[in-house]
């Protein structure tokens, strides 16, 4: 039965990603901007469903995007015709969890053809609810503005919690299939410098799920007065299928407008997980004759039955 419950959240989440118009399948490029080293307890699925605006002269072409307070990183609905009560109820969302302190704030935005989008309101919801519960059905929250008293309509959502499972005594290969990934790419030795102008480029390393893919996260430049060189740079990221996830870095440059790629390695997400138990921390780059990348990888299983 678990199998299928598995089955049934890897389903969804992938025609979830399919919305996007990229071909995404096995993982959700979800970055942070959370305190360094600080490590997601779960993950949150939003599905919001509809929206009642108040009336007003004119009807927004409105439209929702969410994010956790005081993080960054935001992701937003489609923007419907105009109208006063949009139905968005096949748009869903995931968010990495560091606390169950988190607000999660959603902005009711009107979009402009030509300009900024304008704010209809402001509602929240307190992560603090799965203390006790994993799911909350119809929720539905009052659209503010600045002035809290005065309400400018309704939301509805509902919201999902998976928590990381404990491995504590268990393989990884015995408990979810899905899980959160926790990259760390550390530095990279001996490459090749082609010219005296390549070695004070700065190199920054690449990530993708596949060499199609679009990269997920991008480091920021290595000290290249170094050998090796160094990032000491980590991401975290959903993945729904671990055993067909391929990660792909590419060490490249973007100074110039034709981007050099000074070495290149495709690795196994499994392999990457299990190397760190027979030391093999190194990994040979392609492009190079004797480079190596210093990459490991951490894996948090997700209850998603």
């Amino acid at each position: 039965m678990s199998s299928i419950i598995a089955e049934s959240f890897q389903a969804l989440f992938s025609s979830c990603f399919g919305q996007s118009g990229q071909n995404i399948h096995v993982y959700e490029p979800i970055g942070s901007n959370a305190p360094t080293r600080q490590s997601a307890i779960g993950v949150v699925r939003v599905v919001i469903q509809s929206a009642n605006i108040k009336e007003r002269f004119w009807k927004p072409r409105p439209f929702v995007r969410i994010r956790v307070r005081g993080r960054k990183e935001t992701q937003a609905t489609k923007w419907e015709q105009k109208t006063l009560s949009p139905n968005w109820l096949s748009e869903s969302t995931h968010i990495l969890v560091y606390s169950l302190s988190d607000i999660l704030e959603f902005e009711v935005l009107n979009h402009h053809r030509l300009g900024r989008p304008g704010l209809i309101g402001f509602a929240t919801f307190s992560l603090n609810a799965f203390e006790m519960v994993t799911s909350r059905v119809g929720v539905e929250e009052t659209i503010r503005k600045q002035d809290v008293y005065e309400v400018h309509g309704s939301l509805l959502f509902d919201v999902f919690y998976h928590p990381v499972i404990s491995l504590n005594e268990k393989s990884l290969w015995d408990v979810s299939n899905t899980g959160i990934v926790t990259l760390q790419v550390q530095r990279a030795k001996n490459l090749e410098w082609r010219t005296s102008l390549d070695r004070t480029s700065k190199i920054v390393a690449s990530i993708s799920l596949g060499w199609a893919q679009s990269p997920i996260y991008q480091t920021d430049p290595g000290d290249h007065h170094l050998d090796p060189l160094i990032w000491d740079s980590h991401y975290e990221f959903l993945c729904v299928d671990r055993a067909s996830t391929v990660i792909v870095v590419q060490l490249i440059t973007l100074e110039s407008k034709n981007v050099q790629i000074y070495g290149h390695v495709s690795i196994p997400l499994d392999d990457l997980l299990t190397a760190q138990d027979s030391g093999n921390e190194w990994w040979p780059l392609s492009g190079c004759s004797d480079g190596h990348l210093l990459m490991t990888a951490n894996w948090k299983p997700l209850d998603v039955q």
